[in-house]
């Protein structure tokens, strides 16, 4: 009888804690399906304690294929069983192999890394992937950068632990050397709580995540959420960064456009989620005066200075609209002076955060997002969902993926005061436009509805859940496992 695995097979490897010897096609053979067997050669001399591979009969399936690439590393891939006789196999006790079946059992406890617990897009993601996992019954657990009396401005469910590191300009190891501190901490929590599956938001927080997490034999998934261009990071960082993201699992972006940003060798690796977007329940756009609504951290990136100055340009005559900018950050005092200074000082107000999330929509007639670059922006997926007629930047990355340009929102060039004035106006003067614009904006966001891109995290779990780690953390999980 044919051996209905061979054709699937290149290599196996074995993991022990002494070494990482591998069986090809040569030194492995089933002698029937329907009677398991296998010829196991140990050609490094390892004892019993080696975790070895088993083939049995089963059901149709999946079966789990270890190759090598040419240069030499090893990513496992999966393939479909040949035939309704053929064997399933998985290594014993090897962390990560799991037939479709058994990988709905796994991945129960998760560990996010973040910088803080503050109004950011990033943190609202957290926020709803820790409910809907909590929901689901795992063990989530959160650790981030801040102090503990620093404030939470998104409600995380009371079974979510969250750890907070609590960095200080007095905490030991504060200043040039806090990078190094943080790996530190961060490493202890990994080994404390012993996570399936790390998952790292922002570009700073996934280099100390795949640092710490080396040797640990967890899964880490990169969490790219902004626009990597533009990060204002020495050079050495970037080298480094680039070079840690090999050993990363995933890596998930916000749109195909930030895809162009990660290294070619993890490409294969990379998947494209967008940001779950709710809608808020808001008020009557029917307010007096009507409402300009912008919102966001308060720097450079944002682009507020150039929202004042073109809506200084086209406020004289329009004495019925004011413009509300939502948010907090470094920037604030030169922005308000800004303003005091513009032909539309008594019109444009500065709100500071709201005191709930989405309570900004509340009146608003028109969005805009003036940034100079983007990751996803949220805020926009939530006007949108609103049915808020939009403006925004062409920025990368972002807009220009969520905004079809005319149809449910209007597009202009970044940094183009005169291009983002003459949008103000035309929206400003144009009832029937906004009309339009709004519905048609409402539409398009519910392919951001919460229920349908949380399942696709929840693939992105099943799909970690029939791969591996990398192999040099394999060979540290075997030794931790011989080790009990």
């Amino acid at each position: 009888m044919a051996d209905p695995l061979r054709p699937h097979f290149r290599r196996l490897a074995i993991c022990s804690h002494s070494g990482v010897p591998w069986l090809d096609e040569d030194r492995c053979a089933v002698t029937a399906c329907r009677k398991p067997a296998l010829r196991r050669r140990n050609h490094m001399g390892l004892g019993a304690a080696s975790h070895h591979a088993i083939v049995s009969p089963g059901p149709p399936g999946r079966i789990f294929v270890p190759t090598h690439n040419a240069a030499g590393n090893a990513p496992y891939g999966v393939g479909p069983m040949p035939t309704s006789e053929a064997a399933r196999v998985w290594y014993a006790g090897l962390p990560g192999f799991r037939t479709s079946s058994e990988a709905e059992s796994v991945m129960k406890r998760i560990l996010f890394v973040i910088s803080g617990l503050g109004a950011g897009g990033a943190e609202k993601v957290v926020s709803q992937l820790a409910q809907h996992w909590a929901d689901q019954g795992k063990q989530v657990t959160i650790a981030c950068f801040d102090r503990p009396d620093d404030p939470t401005y998104h409600d995380f469910p009371q079974e979510v632990s969250i750890l907070r590191l609590g960095r200080t300009n007095t905490t030991p190891g504060s200043g040039k050397f806090a990078k190094v501190g943080d790996i530190i901490a961060l490493r202890r929590i990994i080994q404390r709580e012993r996570p399936e599956i790390v998952l790292a938001f922002l570009t700073k927080n996934i280099l100390l995540t795949l640092v710490a997490a080396l040797g640990q034999g967890v899964r880490v998934v990169c969490c790219e959420r902004n626009n990597p261009e533009q990060q204002q990071a020495h050079w050495l960082w970037n080298a480094v960064l680039r070079l840690a993201y090999r050993r990363a699992d995933m890596v998930i972006c916000q749109t195909a456009a930030v895809t162009r940003c990660i290294p070619e060798a993890v490409q294969g690796r990379v998947r494209v989620i967008p940001n779950p977007i709710g809608k808020w329940p808001i008020s009557s756009k029917h307010t007096s005066p009507k409402t300009i609504a912008a919102v966001g951290r308060l720097t450079f990136q944002k682009g507020f200075d150039i929202l004042i100055d073109s809506f200084a340009r086209i406020a004289g005559d329009r004495t019925a609209w004011r413009l509300q900018i939502w948010g907090d950050g470094p920037d604030r005092d030169a922005l308000v002076g800004r303003a005091q200074e513009s032909a539309a000082a008594d019109r444009i107000e500065f709100m500071g955060l709201s005191d709930r999330p989405g309570s900004w929509l509340h009146g608003a007639d028109i969005f805009v997002l003036p940034s100079r670059y983007e990751g996803f922006p949220n805020v926009l997926g939530e006007a949108m969902a609103a049915g808020l007629p939009v403006i925004a930047a062409g920025c990368d990355f972002g807009p220009a993926e969520m905004i079809e340009d005319g149809a449910d929102g209007i597009l202009v060039p970044v940094e183009d005061r005169t291009a983002l004035a003459a949008a103000l106006a035309r929206c400003m003067d144009d009832p029937e436009l906004r009309e339009r614009l709004g519905t048609a904006a409402a539409l398009s966001a519910r392919r951001y509805a919460p229920q349908n891109i949380l399942r696709k995290w929840d693939r992105a779990l099943e799909e970690l859940a029939e791969t591996s780690p990398a192999i040099a953390d394999n060979k540290a999980i075997a030794g931790r496992e011989v080790a009990k």
